[in-house]
């Protein structure tokens, strides 16, 4: 078990990486506080929801979700979204 911690996004993912050797693929999970600090408003769940599916899908496949460049278009996607929501 592999845990990522982006504090400053809030952002926790938890990778389960015991079936990779077996050829399988990484599966996690993903936790953030965006429905708190972000979107409070239900309405705007699906969008978050799609976002961090987006997220955990490239932690899975090995993509390095804390690089800064990474890190930096996560956080420009989620200013967008507050701006026009």
């Amino acid at each position: 078990m592999k845990t990522i911690n982006i504090e400053k996004l809030g952002i926790k993912v938890n990778l389960d990486d015991s079936d990779s050797l077996a050829g399988k693929p990484v599966c996690g999970s993903i936790n953030t506080d965006w429905r708190e600090t972000i979107a409070p408003d239900p309405k705007d769940w699906p969008i978050l929801d799609t976002i961090e599916s987006l997220i955990l899908g490239h932690a899975c496949m090995g993509i390095d979700i804390e690089s800064d460049m990474y890190v930096n278009g996560i956080q420009s996607m989620l200013d967008a979204f507050s701006n026009n929501s």
